[in-house]
């Protein structure tokens, strides 16, 4: 049984549980993150901003910027997590605060 099979029997069952037509699964938050919003930029066809807290980890925003969108740093922080306050200061493009 090779790595492949499994996650493939984990996409089957997980499409059978909950009725989907198709299931993706990602090694990642920020990947499934990406893969949403790459699939709705293809989809719709038009750019979007998405709002992030002050404080998160650099990954977050850096999938979106990969996707397409913009960045907005929320007004509220996440607690418990990293992300520098200079980063939501328009040091990166597409990052608006």
């Amino acid at each position: 049984m090779s790595a492949y099979s499994v996650v493939a029997e984990f996409e089957a069952a997980l499409c059978a549980y909950t009725g989907a037509r198709y299931a993706v699964t990602t090694n990642s938050c920020s990947m499934a993150i990406f893969l949403a919003l790459k699939a709705y930029t293809l989809a719709w066809g038009r750019p979007f901003q998405i709002r992030v807290p002050r404080r998160t980890y650099a990954s977050v925003p850096m999938a979106v910027l990969h996707a397409g969108a913009g960045v907005g740093c929320g007004a509220r922080a996440l607690m418990g997590a990293w992300m520098p306050r200079s980063a939501c200061r328009s040091k990166w493009p597409g990052i608006a605060t």
